[in-house]
C-alpha cells in the first residue's frame, strides 16, 4: 500500500514502485499548454519559463502522487527534455490545477 514516511513512496495502481527520499524542491509556478487526449491536461506539450516558452521535444517518464494530503496532494509529475536541451521535472497540482517547474538539469 502507497503511504507517506520519511522516504516518498512512488505508486502505480496502488502498488509502491520505489521509495526516493527527496531534499527539498522549491517550486516556481508556471504556465503549461497541454495535449488532451482520453482526459483533460494528459501530457505537456510547451511551458513557460520566465515568460519564454519552452517546447517539450520528449516526455522521458511520468508518475503519479495518488494520496491526497496536505503535504502532498495529488499530482502528476513529468519529466521532459525540452527543445533547449534542458531536462525539466513538471509537477501538476490535480486539486489546485496549477503547474510548477520543480528542477531543471
Amino acid at each position: 500500500m502507497c503511504s507517506l514516511s520519511t522516504l516518498r513512496n512512488i505508486c502505480y495502481g496502488g502498488r509502491v514502485l520505489y521509495a526516493v527520499k527527496y531534499p527539498k524542491m522549491k517550486l516556481i509556478p508556471i504556465r503549461v499548454e497541454c495535449y488532451a487526449g482520453t482526459k483533460a491536461d494528459e501530457s505537456p506539450r510547451r511551458f513557460f519559463r520566465e515568460a519564454q516558452p519552452v517546447e517539450v521535444e520528449e516526455v522521458l517518464d511520468r508518475w503519479h502522487q495518488v494520496e491526497s494530503k496536505p503535504e502532498w496532494p495529488r499530482a502528476d509529475y513529468f519529466k521532459v527534455r525540452g527543445a533547449d536541451g534542458h531536462e525539466n521535472l513538471l509537477k501538476h497540482d490535480l486539486e489546485a490545477d496549477e503547474w510548477f517547474l520543480g528542477r531543471q538539469w
